[in-house]
């Protein structure tokens, strides 16, 4: 069996073949973006999983559902 060799003009053929592929629009960022900090939180397994089951049954991402329920202690708290 012999190995097929691939010369330079095959490589850029299939760049540009690639190119005219048409692509999916990306949303743009609203005018005002909200700021955003990053927190690293240790939780329990259990907790975690039970964050995520909770996240899956309303269809939303565990970093939504995060910050919902920080916002709904933290608006309870009067903070």
């Amino acid at each position: 069996m012999t190995k097929k060799s691939t010369d330079a003009s095959s490589i850029l053929g299939a760049a540009r073949r690639a190119a005219d592929v048409p692509r999916p629009k990306v949303a743009e960022e609203p005018a005002q973006a909200i700021p955003e900090k990053r927190v690293n939180v240790a939780l329990r397994a259990q907790t975690h999983k039970r964050l995520k089951l909770l996240s899956v049954q309303r269809d939303m991402t565990v970093q939504d559902l995060a910050e919902e329920l920080l916002q709904e202690v933290l608006n309870g708290q009067g903070v």
